[in-house]
């Protein structure tokens, strides 16, 4: 009888660790990105433009490092866009060296991507902002712009 209550004892503390240490990977904070895409004729807002966020994780191990790609939903009247990720992958690897680099644009007289604030080599996200919550990183990201021609 004892010798049961201690292997459930010992059952109930691993189920225990392993819901407090998956509960921690999950309040890691987020990145979260935050700009404006617009046409370089006129500086006009662009509606309905798109960026992609790159990140790599920082390896562990002998793992390989892993990267994702995360796709904007279009921008607002505004050409504003916002991007939130989570800052830890699944495998528990933190993401570091992330670039925002232009996608798409729905005009036709204005979508070809420039290079100006790095927009198609990829501006890299350095400089943090602070939010509510302080687990939280914001980047604040220059105008990215489209152009009628190359």
């Amino acid at each position: 009888m004892a010798r049961n209550l201690i292997i459930f004892s010992l059952v109930v503390l691993s189920m225990i660790a392993i819901a407090s240490s998956e509960t921690k990977k999950k309040d890691l904070g987020k990145i979260i990105v935050h700009g404006t895409v617009l046409c370089k004729q006129g500086n006009k807002t662009i509606e309905g433009a798109t960026v992609t966020l790159n990140c790599t994780g920082q390896p562990q191990g002998d793992k390989p490092r892993q990267i994702i790609t995360v796709v904007s939903n279009p921008t607002n009247a505004k050409g504003e866009y916002t991007i939130g990720v989570a800052a830890t992958l699944e495998s528990g690897e933190k993401l570091i060296h992330c670039k925002v680099t232009l996608k798409s644009s729905p005009l036709k007289t204005c979508k070809v991507p420039t290079n100006i604030n790095k927009g198609i080599k990829g501006f890299g996200l350095t400089s943090v902002k602070r939010t509510d919550n302080p687990k939280d990183k914001l980047f604040l990201v220059p105008a990215l712009f489209f152009t009628s021609s190359k």
